[in-house]
């Protein structure tokens, strides 16, 4: 998956661990459901 490798590309950039964020309410205007990365 495309997000999963560009986590880990940043976890090796930074040294630290990015935290993947999930939308907490869907947004029409970002396309944007609830619960997506």
């Amino acid at each position: 998956k495309v997000l999963d490798s560009a986590v880990e590309e940043l976890e090796l950039i930074t040294g630290q661990k990015p935290l993947v964020t999930k939308a907490k309410r869907s947004v029409a205007t970002f396309r944007l459901r609830e619960g997506m990365p």
